[in-house]
């Protein structure tokens, strides 16, 4: 009874220190997989903030081009409105000019004539 108490004893502690092992390299599996859990998760957020600079790089890009052809534009539009203007009055000018030599030609040497700038 002696040897079977100390027999149960013995496979108990053996036991035990096999179960201690398993959980100890079950605890060390789990912290590996954690520790490769955490460097994915670190990978894929790496991955992310590239994605997401490059994009961010590109729409700044695109939006900065708009700008500049919008100011680009209403430069344009600026300068045409100017020219149309100038255009019209270089025409009102020169159509003056005209007036004026008509009325010279038709007014007789040395009489006094009417200008083309007043009215009747």
């Amino acid at each position: 009874a002696a040897r079977r108490r100390l027999a149960q004893g013995l496979a108990r502690r053996a036991a035990l220190a096999c179960l201690a092992r398993a959980l100890a390299a079950w605890r060390a599996a789990a912290a590996e997989q954690r520790a490769l859990q955490r460097g994915h998760r670190e990978a894929v957020l790496q991955w992310y903030i590239v994605l997401c600079t490059s994009a961010l790089e590109t729409w700044y890009r695109w939006l900065r081009r708009r700008r500049e052809k919008r100011t680009r534009q209403a430069r344009a539009a600026e300068l045409f409105a100017s020219a149309e203007r100038t255009n019209a009055a270089r025409s009102l000018l020169q159509r003056f000019g005209e007036l004026c030599d008509e009325a010279e030609a038709a007014c007789p040497p040395g009489a006094a004539c009417a200008s083309p700038l007043e009215v009747a």
